[in-house]
């Protein structure tokens, strides 16, 4: 993991520093890990390769920025690994709530969020009020959720 740290940032000390920070990362995290998606020397590889790539941002930006204030103001763009690996375990259930809705709460849902379509897109397409579309909407989103995380809960609560 040293390795991967040093390859990206090429100073030895800032690599270690960064090793360390993200082994606290690894640790306080432990529990997200998901044999099912990756190794566990993956998994802690990717931590500490997003880590050292943030750090060498920062560096870089510390050149030409110099202020603290306006450094920490700036967001990486590269997920977070461990929120990744989150998403990962979600995506089934959460697939498979969404083919448990009745077929017009799919539509609406691929319409408005895979096909980017307003709510007053889809009012002038299906003839119903864009508050009536934002209510339905809504109202699908709840019920996927709660038939998502029944799911869960269920095999939470089950004998093992």
């Amino acid at each position: 993991l040293l390795g991967v740290a040093l390859r990206i940032l090429r100073d030895r000390a800032l690599a270690e520093d960064v090793l360390q920070e993200r082994y606290l990362k690894v640790w306080r995290h432990a529990s997200s890990y998901d044999p099912s998606i990756a190794s566990p020397m993956t998994w802690m590889a990717t931590i500490v390769r997003h880590g050292a790539i943030d750090a060498l941002r920062k560096r870089q930006i510390e050149a030409f920025a110099g202020d603290d204030d306006t450094l920490s103001a700036i967001a990486s763009n590269d997920p977070d690994p461990v929120e990744e690996m989150h998403l990962a375990r979600l995506r089934p259930k959460a697939l498979a709530a969404f083919a448990r809705l009745p077929e017009d709460k799919r539509r609406l849902i691929m319409l408005a969020y895979l096909k980017d379509r307003s709510p007053q897109d889809l009012s002038i397409q299906l003839g119903i009020p864009a508050n009536t579309i934002k209510t339905h909407l809504r109202r699908a989103l709840l019920d996927m959720r709660a038939t998502m995380f029944a799911s869960i809960e269920a095999r939470t609560h089950s004998p093992a």
